[in-house]
């Protein structure tokens, strides 16, 4: 038999688990996020200093750290991690003994062998023991290296293809990727033969055989003149004309890139760089050309998934309106399980927000549901509540009724850490 405390313990946590279904932040179950996700789609990190790892566990050295607000490109999820497309700032390594730098364009190598080796890059980690392989390349591939190598490889910007890993706990999803419009290629003008006029031969005669021929007098013959040679000016190759162009428009990329996302426009330099790589004579300019297409491809997709999120702030915001009320209907109050009175990840209120006695911090389940708002009792107010963000806590304390809001509010009166939270 369960005895009355056994019992009230039980209750406690179910209401706990199913006491409201969304969460103040643009969250997934918040954000409208489908039971089938589809992919590729927008994220946003929702915590500061996240890892991004090599690999989908904490097993992998982590490459980079991402803060809120900050969005990522999601591919594909297991084990609880995102597969996200590198974010800006991000490298590889590729060893030196596969790759030629060209010398007319220092910052360009071309891959010299056949499925040769790209690792994930860190600045903690030696290249020898980055162990994490990205991606593969072949021969004719273009890399374009970040300064000198470093032992025997060369640092590159990551090529397509590869991609990093971040903890799904610190992702709220927005929403999916925008299609872009197909372009209908133009039909090539279609020349109709035209018919030739057949005109009769004239008709043969017939000599006078009655008359002598005139005897044919030979004339001198004229001193042929002997003309100068011109000059034939130097003709420069199309292959020299094209990477004189490519240099000009490689440089305005860089121009564009540090401009904000939303002033960039490549429309003019894609236009010139898809000339030359459809030039068959264009040589290694024609495989430069397609190289910086490709990372203005990657340049413009994260335009794109910021227009995205601009354009969702007002939907996000009015579903968080109807979220708050209907957990007026839901949620009565919190009873207290054991020696905690409420336990769950401690996350800040963008609403409450204020200094003082007017700040409070969430409390979320263990898939990002709201539990109730948490302040700490007078006798608490020496607590750093900021040192357990995102950490799983209990609280010791009371539970309030609250006429401002829904949402239950708990005064604590101490904080016990039951996880970490994970980086």
């Amino acid at each position: 038999m369960l005895s009355n405390k056994n019992i009230f313990v039980v209750i406690g946590f179910v209401l706990i688990a199913t006491v409201c279904f969304a969460e103040e932040t643009a969250r997934p179950a918040a954000s409208g996020k489908p039971a089938l996700v589809s992919f590729p789609h927008i994220a946003q990190v929702n915590a500061g200093n996240v890892y991004v790892r090599s690999g989908a566990g904490k097993a992998f050295y982590f490459c980079t750290k991402l803060s809120a607000p900050a969005k990522v490109l999601v591919v594909d999820q297991k084990y609880g991690y995102s597969k996200i497309v590198p974010p800006k700032g991000s490298y590889s390594w590729i060893s030196m003994n596969y790759v030629k730098i060209d010398a007319a364009n220092p910052g360009v190598g071309i891959v010299t062998g056949d499925s040769v080796r790209v690792y994930a890059g860190a600045d903690h980690v030696a290249p020898r023991n980055s162990t994490s392989q990205q991606a593969k390349l072949n021969d004719g591939d273009i890399v374009k290296t970040i300064g000198p190598a470093v032992g025997d490889y060369y640092k590159i910007e990551s090529p397509v293809g590869s991609y990093l890993w971040i903890s799904s706990q610190f992702l709220d999803y927005i929403g999916p990727l925008p299609r872009r419009k197909p372009v209908q290629p133009s039909l090539p003008a279609v020349k109709i033969p035209t018919r030739q006029k057949v005109v009769p031969a004239p008709a043969k005669t017939v000599p006078d055989v009655s008359k002598p021929a005139p005897v044919a007098v030979p004339k001198p013959r004229p001193v042929p003149v002997v003309k100068p040679k011109p000059v034939v000016p130097k003709v420069v190759s199309v292959e020299v004309k094209s990477l004189a162009e490519y240099h000009k428009l490689a440089s305005k990329i860089d121009v564009e890139i540090a401009k904000p996302l939303e002033k960039q426009n490549f429309a003019s330099i894609k236009k010139g760089l898809a000339k030359i790589a459809k030039d068959k004579a264009s040589g290694k300019a024609g495989r430069y050309s397609e190289y910086q297409l490709d990372r203005i491809d990657r340049f413009e997709l994260a335009r794109s998934a910021g227009d995205e999120v601009i354009g969702q702030d007002k939907e996000l915001a009015r579903l968080r309106k109807l979220i708050r009320q209907r957990h007026d209907a839901k949620i009565a109050k919190i009873r207290e399980p054991g020696k905690f009175i409420v336990t769950g990840f401690v996350r800040k209120s963008h609403v409450y927000t204020s200094a003082g006695s007017e700040r409070r911090y969430l409390i979320v389940d263990d898939f990002g549901k709201i539990i109730c708002y948490a302040v700490p009792a007078d006798s608490a107010l020496g607590i750093n509540v900021d040192k357990y963000l995102n950490s799983k806590v209990g609280l010791e304390g009371r539970v309030i009724k609250d006429d401002r809001s829904p949402v239950s509010l708990v005064k604590f009166t101490a904080v016990g850490v039951i996880a970490k939270a994970e980086k």
